[in-house]
């Protein structure tokens, strides 16, 4: 992932990140927005061509200005938006869909590039569809802690290595 901030009369961040794909499968493309937002948010989804692939309104899902190639396909996760994930699902996923998609969070000049990469290899097994990882759990929903991706419930907390620390003295 890279981010740059981008100066044009305003301030923007912008983020990119590569997702891959198959023919006939899902993926999800991310939009996380970290930092508190105001009560009502919009955020705009578009592709390569400028499409509107799914607008999020005032916090509500409007497909009135979507585009028919992802009329059906292109769905969001209303209940994420409070926390600021904007990411949304793309199902059957079509050679044409590969390319960048950019996702626009008005109102805090937020800009996440995302690029799909779909392969030519059609999805044989019958999985579930996706749904996008909650990377923050919130504690009495005043603060916003980070999940520990690398421990679970069976494992102690990993140590530090001391990398000076030898068997016998210098």
């Amino acid at each position: 992932m890279t981010c740059w901030w981008h100066v044009d009369d305003v301030l923007l961040m912008f983020c990119g990140l590569d997702v891959e794909g198959s023919v006939g499968g899902s993926v999800v493309l991310p939009c996380i927005y970290s930092d508190p937002l105001p009560s009502s948010v919009s955020v705009y989804w578009r592709d390569k061509d400028d499409l509107s692939v799914l607008d999020i309104v005032k916090s509500s899902e409007n497909r009135t200005s979507q585009h028919q190639r992802f009329r059906g396909r292109v769905s969001s996760f209303p209940q994420l938006y409070a926390k600021g994930n904007f990411s949304v699902e793309m199902r059957d996923l079509k050679p044409e869909d590969q390319g960048p998609y950019e996702c626009e969070v008005l109102r805090v000049h937020f800009k996440r590039k995302v690029t799909l990469k779909v392969s030519g290899e059609s999805r044989t097994s019958n999985q579930t569809p996706m749904e996008p990882v909650d990377l923050y759990r919130t504690s009495n929903q005043t603060s916003i802690e980070p999940v520990d991706l690398y421990r679970t419930s069976n494992q102690t907390p990993i140590e530090p290595v001391d990398l000076y620390r030898t068997s016998r003295p210098l």
